[in-house]
């Protein structure tokens, strides 16, 4: 049996161990809240911003996608929007592991988010060119953006 001395310097560094992993899982808190995730499809025609949670905080669509159909442009959409979602989990990884290690609550945040967000296949996204039907060839000629006349002088 251990002397109440030692008892009692066992359950003090115990209680330090426990406030340091408390303090590296506040870092690894602040870090994910201040972590977000851009992903641009290979023909720039759309940009996705992910936040920590996943959360789409930015769509962007391009001049780049006017050659593309609405079914398209969202098949592009929600590819690069699961590609941001695959790198979140990998970078959540790092971090993870990098600012509390191995241990069972951040093995449980790391399924949790691979669970959400799996990898994607390795396969390229589709860059096709789109068929002539899908596009609407009748745009006057002066026009220079889908809604913008121009100016003539």
């Amino acid at each position: 049996m251990s002397e109440p001395g030692q008892q009692a310097e066992e359950l003090a560094e115990w209680a330090r161990g426990l406030e340091e992993k408390a303090q590296r899982y506040g870092q690894l808190r602040e870090q994910l809240g201040n972590t977000s995730i851009t992903e641009t499809s290979s023909d720039q025609a759309v940009r996705v911003t992910v936040d920590s949670n996943g959360v789409p905080t930015e769509l962007t669509v391009t001049n780049n996608a006017r050659r593309y159909s609405p079914e398209q442009i969202t098949t592009r959409l929600n590819e690069t929007m699961r590609r941001a979602h695959a790198r979140l989990s990998e970078e959540v990884a790092r971090l993870t592991e990098s600012v509390v290690g191995d241990d069972e609550a951040a093995n449980n945040i790391l399924r949790s988010y691979r669970e959400r967000f799996p990898e994607v296949d390795s396969a390229p996204e589709q860059t096709s060119t789109p068929r002539t039907e899908d596009m609407d060839l009748a745009v006057p000629d002066d026009y220079d953006d889908w809604n913008a006349p121009r100016h003539r002088r």
